[in-house]
C-alpha cells in the first residue's frame, strides 16, 4: 500500500486509457473523449463520443464499451468508473444544454 503522498504503482495509468481511445477515435468526424482521475486512487471517469453509438441504446453502449475496456485492460478495467457514451449529435445537444445553465 502506498504511503501518504505516494502513488500506488498498481493503479491503471490513465495515459494508457487515453492512448487506447486515441487509436479508435476519429476526431475529424466529430468523435472525441475526455477521461481522467479526479484525484489519486479514484476511478477513471469521463465521456466518449462515437459515431458508431448511433442506433444503440444507452445500456448496450455501456455494455459494449465495458467489454472493449475489459479486452484491453483486463482486471485493471475495474478502475474505470462511469464513462458517459454519446453520439456526436447527442454530445452537441448535451453541450448546448450545459451552456444554458
Amino acid at each position: 500500500m502506498a504511503g501518504l503522498g505516494q502513488t500506488d504503482a498498481s493503479h491503471l495509468d490513465v495515459n494508457r486509457v487515453i492512448q487506447e481511445l486515441e487509436k479508435v477515435t476519429d476526431h475529424a468526424n466529430g468523435e472525441t473523449f475526455d477521461v481522467k482521475r479526479e484525484r489519486p486512487g479514484s476511478n477513471i471517469t469521463g465521456y466518449v463520443v462515437r459515431r458508431d453509438f448511433r442506433g444503440i441504446n444507452s445500456a448496450d453502449r455501456q455494455k459494449n464499451f465495458r467489454t472493449y475496456l475489459e479486452d484491453r485492460f483486463g482486471t485493471e478495467s475495474a478502475e474505470i468508473g462511469l464513462v458517459l457514451t454519446f453520439t456526436p449529435e447527442e454530445f452537441d445537444d448535451w453541450l448546448e444544454d450545459a451552456r444554458s445553465f
